[in-house]
């Protein structure tokens, strides 16, 4: 075993035994000394007066004694140095011991550091994958169900030219009931736990977005529903006053006038909108009545929100077809955890759009249909996304 493979932590017992070793030789080396010096010194004169050759035969043995006593006190200078050469030995390797510690730690911390960067990129990485995952497929069945139905429509399609041009818009008012709206509000709330039993029951799923496209030939009726739901870092009532407030910007736009300074729970519009964003197919208007209603007060637990639109095509008086439309919007919140002042809530939306399509006789009763789900397909996303940044950022205004 070597001087560096001893334990440090029992040099001091092995230096001090050796001190000792030395100590106790340099006492029998002087003992001898001071004997001899005693004995010389006590001797009478008349000792000292002996013959020549007495004298002679002494100088021997004293010679003798003091090579003995200079080659132990080497012994012992030699053993001093190397005591003193294994001490500084000693603090050498313990500074170097510490200096290698704190190296160590150093770059223990550097790894972890690192380690911990690399995991928090790593799980970014897996939220953004997912997310463009997510929409990447529903971009994908979205792109399929287009296509199927301009296949549909290309099968169906009649060679005449689509005639529903007319003279004039007609200026006569839907009539939609106040009552019926607020009836079919209700109605959506007390269905809201079946509307949304569609979604995964995960709450810890972060985002998740799906729709369908369902026909009903017999009613002559497409209906597409949309269902999403995300995650956001706030506690749910913030979030129900942020939807809410986005449903109340909805209404504005379309003409709901309201006291800002009071709480509002329903909100009632009747709206106009020039139905050639549909193409160059459908003139005319689309007039009808939006109703939305705060359930929060009904439901703490599980605050929801519901929208429903109902309204007509107005076409020209010789025009025989009708197109009716409905829309079913309903949000729900659930607080998914909360520790301490930190929460994490989550977004439910279900959005049902249906359209009914009747034209006695018409050729062109397929392409209108095609045309009317293209066109609703296309806003439905772009309203998913203004409607997130809309609740994103009341939430972020709100909080500063």
């Amino acid at each position: 075993m070597s001087w560096t493979d001893w334990e440090l932590e029992d040099d001091p017992a092995t230096l001090q035994a050796a001190l000792s070793l030395i100590d106790s030789l340099d006492d029998d080396v002087d003992a001898p000394s001071d004997s001899l010096t005693s004995d010389t010194r006590s001797t009478s004169p008349a000792t000292t007066e002996t013959s020549d050759d007495a004298s002679e035969t002494k100088k021997a043995p004293r010679a003798t004694v003091n090579k003995s006593r200079d080659r132990r006190k080497e012994e012992l200078a030699y053993l001093r140095d190397k005591v003193q050469a294994m001490e500084e030995t000693l603090a050498s390797l313990k500074r170097r011991r510490h200096v290698e510690e704190h190296e160590e730690k150093t770059l223990d911390h550097a790894w972890k550091d690192m380690a911990r960067r690399q995991k928090q990129q790593r799980l970014s990485a897996d939220q953004e994958n997912k997310q463009l995952r997510v929409k990447l497929a529903t971009q994908v069945k979205m792109g399929r169900e287009l296509m199927r139905l301009l296949q549909k429509s290309n099968r169906n399609e009649d060679e005449r030219p689509i005639c529903l041009t007319g003279h004039g818009i007609d200026a006569l008012e839907v009539d939609i009931p106040d009552e019926d709206q607020l009836a079919r509000v209700h109605e959506l709330y007390r269905s809201a736990s079946q509307i949304f039993s569609s979604l995964p029951t995960d709450q810890c799923r972060a985002t998740f977005r799906d729709f369908n496209v369902s026909e009903d030939d017999a009613l002559s009726t497409t209906s597409i529903t949309f269902l999403a739901m995300w995650t956001l870092p706030y506690a749910k009532e913030a979030i129900v006053q942020s939807a809410w407030q986005s449903f109340v910007h909805t209404a504005t736009q379309k003409g709901a006038v309201y006291d800002k300074d009071e709480p509002v729970d329903t909100l009632t519009c009747a709206f106009a909108k020039d139905a050639a964003q549909f193409g160059h197919s459908f003139p005319g208007e689309i007039r009808g009545k939006l109703t939305a209603k705060n359930f929060s007060r009904e439901s703490e637990s599980e605050p929801v929100l519901v929208s429903h639109v109902s309204a007509k095509l107005v076409q020209s008086p010789i025009q025989s077809s009708l197109v009716n439309f409905q829309e079913n919007y309903c949000i729900r919140v659930q607080q998914v955890s909360q520790n301490g002042s930190e929460c994490v809530s989550q977004i439910q939306i279900s959005r049902k759009i249906s359209f009914q399509v009747i034209a006695e006789g018409s050729p062109a009763l397929s392409r209108s249909v095609g045309l009317l789900t293209d066109f609703a397909l296309s806003q439905i996303e772009d309203e998913f996304l203004w409607r997130q940044r809309t609740i994103d950022n009341l939430l972020l205004t709100a909080r500063s």
